[in-house]
Formats: C-alpha cells, structure tokens, sequence
C-alpha cells in the first residue's frame, strides 16, 4: 500500500463517515423540528383557549361586580332617604305635640319661710307595762 493512496483511501472514509453523520443529525433535527412544531402549534391553541376562557370569567366576574356595586349603591340611597324622612317625620311630630310655652308673665317671687325653732322636749320616763307594775315577780 502507497501512503498517497492509504491517506486518500482513509480521507475518503472519514468523509463518507461524516457526511454519513451530517446526514444523520440533519434528519434528526428535521424530525425534532416537526415534532417541536407540532408541540408548538398544540400549545399555541390551548393557550389561546384559556385566554379566551379566562377573558369570558373576567368579563362574567365584571359584570356581577357592577351589578352588585349598583345594587349596594340603591340600597344605601334608599337607606339615607328613609332615614331622611323618619327623621323629618320625628321632628315634625314632636314640635307639632311640645307643649306651649307659658305666658310672658312673671313667675311669683319665691318666699321662703323661717321654720320655728321645735319645743325642747322633756326626757320621758320608761313605760313599764301593766304587768309588771302588777306583778313584779315575773
């Protein structure tokens, strides 16, 4: 065997080898490629449905929001204003019923009384009851 020939024989072969291999990974990365592609195109559809499931809940949830806003607004309107007029009412009636003030006379003057000095009262004698006076032996 000539060294010309042996290096031409084995740059061959290791020429076949690597295209062999070039070839290979290239059919590999074309076949990951398609399944990526599909799993790409997978995801990008459920994606887009749970956007659109999560756009229709909030828009769902925004609704009720304002709804129940509106209905708490009504309410404490209705509150105040019943409030309002129990309060108006109240008033109404109690200066409607207050007793009239008197006349612009003027009032009697106060007299006060000197109180009289009691009676010094003389010490009394213990009662002693009839049976005893009768009888004391018992």
């Amino acid at each position: 065997m000539n060294a010309t020939t042996d290096k031409d024989y084995i740059d061959a072969k290791l020429l076949a080898a690597t295209n062999q291999m070039i070839g290979d990974i290239k059919a590999a990365n074309a076949a990951s490629d398609g399944r990526l592609a599909t799993i790409d195109a997978r995801m990008d559809g459920r994606i887009a449905s749970i956007e659109s499931k999560m756009d229709a809940n909030f828009a769902r949830f925004d609704a009720t929001l304002q709804k129940s806003t509106a209905d708490t607004v009504k309410w404490v309107a209705g509150v105040v204003m019943g409030l309002g007029v129990i309060g108006i009412s109240l008033m109404t009636f109690l200066l409607n019923n207050v007793v009239p003030k008197a006349s612009s006379t003027p009032p009697a003057p106060i007299i006060i009384y000197a109180q009289p000095a009691p009676a010094a009262i003389a010490p009394q004698q213990p009662q002693v009851s009839k049976e005893l006076r009768t009888n004391p032996q018992k």
